[in-house]
């Protein structure tokens, strides 16, 4: 994970897995060296996967849909979403 900018925005690797059975996060490693796998059921077409990371992100970490997009790796299985913090 790496923090950038000056309102604390972060940045962490996953990689996805669509289509899952079911939507979820499982974290495989020690936490030093984990690695983040997110699930989704959604098609990765028409970027439907990245928008199902997206929400279930942000229902798990209880944090605004548009605080998180896909900073790289949009086309990919291996994806960077970037969380901003909240502008005030």
């Amino acid at each position: 994970s790496r923090q950038s900018g000056k309102f604390g925005d972060m940045e962490l690797q996953i990689r996805v897995q669509p289509p899952a059975s079911r939507d979820a996060i499982r974290v495989d490693g020690e936490v030093a060296s984990a690695r983040i796998i997110v699930r989704v059921t959604a098609l990765p077409e028409s970027c439907k996967a990245n928008a199902a990371v997206i929400a279930l992100l942000a229902k798990q970490l209880r944090i605004p849909k548009r605080s998180i997009h896909i900073a790289r790796g949009s086309k990919s299985r291996d994806n960077i979403p970037r969380f901003a913090s909240e502008r005030r």
